[in-house]
């Protein structure tokens, strides 16, 4: 009937209102909450820009999140009481803001001699984009005069004639800049360009490079930066009254090597005319002067916050938009693989324009891994334009190249806008660093070791020298170097022969030496740091396990980090010590034998190129 139809109706909506609110008492009870997490994070970004949190309220994001609608269930408290969540080693500390603000700035130098041109009409190559043969492969016609092809070999150039290289904390100069411009740290390029090479490891979350230009051989190659280029750092900090000198490390220094040596006598080749050339070398008729050895180098000097820093400038042509670039001179393959060794492989020529060897494609490709980033660092430290490359053998000049600052940024950043970005925050960061060392050792020289290898985080170790600190230091280095030699190839890396070869110059392997490892010891007391970061683009949190990109030029990037001390104990400080200044010293100081599978196939291409050679000389 109606009646008992209305009746069941009402017996149903009763209980259903019964069944409402017992959910509801529930929930409360369990005090839980659902919610969109990507709507929760924007939330979190509009408190943190209105109220400047604390560290607690801003480490809520847990390093998995991405951003993706995903829907979660947290209990309140852990909303509304912890709010703790914190990226692995991050510790409780507060979320620190790199200053995106500041901007790095040419300073005006004091009068200095001017900058060199390019000679033998080499000036062309900076306008005409790609390699330059200086003979061409198929007609065998020079392109630039012929006196370029062989190179002077180090007993014939009397090094004595060139100015020698001062480091940072020895240059007068630059230190009373730094008290004029009242800036607490100063360096060179080439004292700082592998410290920010580590931080940018760091902070662009591993972004790999652009190796989308090359041929298909070079398709299963990779495109991550060489284990060479992502090997630890140090720096000697020096204190000097009142002003922190940066100084290249001394132990992982290879002045000495064939290849740096030809490199000084190079750079005079590219930028002197035949008869003023001549000058430089031993029994000259008209040898350089005194006066002129005296002459100091020009250099080109930028500021940002207390750092002050100074570049050597190697060349000019107005005609560029910034003037000046670097020269560089770039070893084939074999000669980078085996220095110690380097006259086996003086018939190894660069034929061609492509393929995956005797080609300037592969010299190209390694570049990219190994050099760029340190190059790109290089050029902006000194307001430079680009590089201008001169490929070789050690024996024969083969070709020039010059390489802007745009065409680097692009390979290695995506765009000049996260080129010019990145170098801004490692700077800043850099300095951060610096500062807290000082804190902990005011008024000490320091020598300070980074290692960016976990990919999340970074290890910082600081160890206050001695008073002595410099000389010591380079002694007690010398010593392990001399009295035990240092393997090349690492321990958990295991690829075949056949396949080793494809891989960039810096990922190669070596047999290993029979001798004993030394132990790395560090200099008392150290204290390890721990360094981690986090990104905002546009103001939304960047996802952990992408690499950073800036698409827009319009895109905002606003970096945070945690700088916390280690609470680990010094014993596994010390192991964590020693494997890092291993995998330095396997880097730096190739000891090892090179696999006879390298040698054998180097060999047999470098004798054919030397046949190749004489059966020209013959035929003519």
């Amino acid at each position: 009937s109606p009646n008992r139809l209305n009746l069941v109706e009402e017996q149903k909506q009763e209980q259903e209102q019964v069944q409402q609110q017992q959910e509801q008492e529930q929930e409360q009870e369990n005090q839980t909450t659902t919610f969109n997490f990507k709507n929760f994070i924007k939330e979190k970004r509009k408190e943190f820009e209105q109220k400047e949190l604390n560290s607690e309220s801003k480490s809520i994001l847990p390093p998995f999140i991405n951003n993706q609608e995903n829907v979660v269930i947290i209990p309140k408290s852990d909303i509304l009481k912890e709010r703790k969540l914190s990226l692995p080693h991050s510790g409780g500390e507060k979320w620190q803001k790199i200053d995106h603000k500041l901007k790095y700035q040419k300073i005006k130098s004091p009068q200095q001699p001017e900058v060199p041109k390019l000679a033998h009409g080499l000036d062309r190559v900076l306008f005409n984009p790609g390699v330059h043969y200086l003979k061409d492969p198929r007609t065998q016609k020079f392109n630039f005069p012929t006196t370029l092809e062989y190179i002077t070999q180090p007993h014939d150039f009397d090094y004595n004639t060139l100015t020698p290289y001062t480091t940072s904390s020895k240059d007068t100069r630059l230190l009373d800049m730094a008290r004029e411009h009242n800036t607490r740290y100063i360096g060179s390029t080439s004292s700082v360009s592998s410290m920010l090479s580590q931080l940018y490891f760091l902070i662009s979350q591993s972004k790999p490079v652009d190796t989308s230009i090359f041929s298909d051989k070079f398709g299963s190659m990779g495109n991550k930066f060489t284990r060479g280029t992502r090997a630890p750092s140090s720096i000697n900090l020096m204190w000097k009254d009142g002003v922190y000198a940066i100084d290249a490390y001394k132990s992982n220094d290879v002045e000495d090597t064939i290849l740096s040596i030809l490199g000084k006598s190079m750079e005079k080749v590219l930028t002197t005319e035949p008869n003023e050339y001549e000058r430089y070398l031993k029994n000259a008729e008209s040898p350089i002067s005194e006066a002129e050895r005296n002459q100091p180098e020009t250099f080109a000097y930028g500021k940002i916050g207390h750092f002050l820093l100074r570049s050597q400038l190697d060349c000019q042509d107005p005609r560029l938009p910034r003037r000046t670039f670097d020269l560089k001179t770039r070893a084939a393959v074999p000669i980078r693989l085996d220095m110690n060794n380097y006259k086996d492989y003086l018939g190894y020529s660069l034929r061609r324009s492509h393929g995956l060897y005797e080609s300037f494609e592969r010299e190209y490709f390694d570049m990219l891994r190994s050099a760029f980033l340190k190059y790109s660092f290089q050029v902006r430290i000194g307001h430079m334009d680009g590089i201008f490359v001169a490929y070789h053998n050690t024996r024969k000049i083969f070709g020039f190249q010059y390489i802007s600052r745009e065409e680097m940024d692009v390979r290695l950043f995506g765009s000049s806008h996260m080129a010019n970005e990145s170098f801004r925050n490692v700077l800043v960061m850099f300095q951060n660093i610096l500062d807290k060392a000082t804190e902990k050792y005011p008024n000490k020289s320091l020598k300070i070791s980074f290692d960016a290898a976990s990919g999340s985080s970074m290890s910082i170790y600081v160890e206050p020298l001695p008073d002595h600190g410099e000389e010591t230091a380079s002694l007690q280095e010398n010593e392990n170097d001399d009295d035990n030699q240092v393997l090349i190839k690492e321990e958990e890396e295991e690829i075949k022969e056949d396949e080793e070869f494809f891989k960039t110059a810096d990922d190669t392997s070596y047999e290993a030496d029979s001798t004993d490892q030394p132990t790395y010891r560090p200099y008392r007391p150290m204290t390890l740091y721990t360094l981690t970061t986090r990104s905002f683009i546009n103001g939304e949190l960047a996802n952990y396990n992408e690499p950073i990109s800036l698409k827009k030029r319009s895109d905002i990037w606003k970096l945070n980090y945690k700088l916390r001390e280690s609470n680990m104990s010094p014993e596994d400080a010390d192991i964590m010590y020693h494997r890092m200044r291993k995998r330095q010293d396997q880097v730096y100081n190739r000891e090892g034998k090179l696999q006879q599978s390298f040698v054998r196939l180097f060999k047999t291409i470098s004798d054919r190129g030397l046949k190749f050679e004489k059966k020209e000389r013959d035929n003519k």
